[in-house]
């Protein structure tokens, strides 16, 4: 085994020369946080529906953002196209957490997320808790 400089015995590295996220295991949610402060930061000159536009990729994830188009917001009413049943079930079942996220990233009170398909225009789907 070769010798490197501050390893114990097993040739680990000690705490000292480890990375920060190594010792505490946490930097993608620090990062994703800190990432939140200055979008949040930086929105703070939009239009209530472009912070909420601009803040849904951050909210709900790529993923499904992807599958999702926002179509409107008044009177902290959120209308989002979903693109089908099972995406509009996933979306549903994290409509508390995505209000919870839009008013911490955008600065904006959502207070009800309107769902609706897009073969179905008329037929809408209200987020219960």
């Amino acid at each position: 085994m070769r010798h490197r400089p501050y390893a114990d015995h097993s040739g680990a590295l000690s705490m000292a020369e480890k990375p920060p996220f190594r010792q505490f295991g946490a930097a993608p949610e620090r990062m994703r946080d800190v990432l939140r402060g200055v979008l949040g930061r930086s929105l703070a000159s939009m239009s209530a529906e472009d912070r909420i536009a601009a803040a849904w990729p951050v909210a709900c994830g790529q993923r499904l953002a992807e599958r999702t188009q926002i179509l409107s917001f008044a009177d902290g009413v959120l209308s989002v196209e979903v693109a089908d049943t099972a995406w509009l079930k996933q979306m549903r079942s994290l409509s508390e957490k995505l209000k919870a996220e839009l008013r911490s990233i955008a600065g904006v009170g959502v207070t009800d997320i309107l769902f609706t398909l897009p073969s179905t225009s008329a037929e809408k789907y209200r987020a219960k808790p």
